[in-house]
């Protein structure tokens, strides 16, 4: 059996990924095989190859554990309570709504500028309970025209998509943002 079959055997029993790097340079570290030779028998490359088995002969195990921080990059955005509780309170109440939506909603209703970036992780963060089915009154329910359009271009001009505000009309609601 060859070494890359024999890798390749290996590599589908382990589970652990510290003992997958020791599996991929311990014929390095033991046997003085070439991080390029190893390279060409395991698909890893040759330099990180070397810097595992540097790593290991320094480090011991914990040498070949991930050497990233956790939280690279940015950190997370915080936004003030009151502009967080509204964007949850949006997402709780209508599920579907556009995260560019809820973006145009703060500009409009607080002047808080953000992107649809990220607020995308500020929602992954947050468990959002789940709203079942609204019972809105839709457009053509209203008894009086006027407040039924009122209702429409009051939602438009407050960032809600002209389709939801057209749609459903949710002033009747009083649970809802737009009264």
């Amino acid at each position: 059996m060859s070494a890359q079959e024999d890798f390749e055997r290996i590599k589908h029993r382990v589970v652990d990924p510290i003992q997958h790097d020791y599996e991929a340079i311990r014929p390095v570290v033991l046997f003085s095989e070439t991080a390029a030779a190893r390279s060409l028998e395991t698909g890893i490359e040759r330099t990180v190859l070397g810097d595992k088995a540097r790593r290991f002969i320094l480090e011991g195990m914990l040498g070949l554990a991930d050497q990233r921080p956790g939280a690279a990059g940015r950190k997370g955005h915080v936004y003030p309570d009151d502009i967080a509780a509204h964007i949850l309170y949006l997402k709780q109440v209508y599920a579907p709504i556009h995260l560019r939506e809820i973006v145009r909603i703060l500009e409009r209703k607080f002047g808080y500028h953000t992107n649809h970036h990220t607020l995308k992780r500020f929602v992954d963060r947050h468990a959002l309970p789940v709203q079942l089915e609204l019972d809105l009154p839709m457009f053509a329910d209203f008894a009086d025209a006027y407040q039924a359009r009122w209702t429409v271009v009051r939602m438009a001009y407050e960032g809600w998509n002209k389709r939801v505000a057209f749609g459903a009309c949710y002033a009747a609601n009083s649970r809802l943002p737009c009264r």
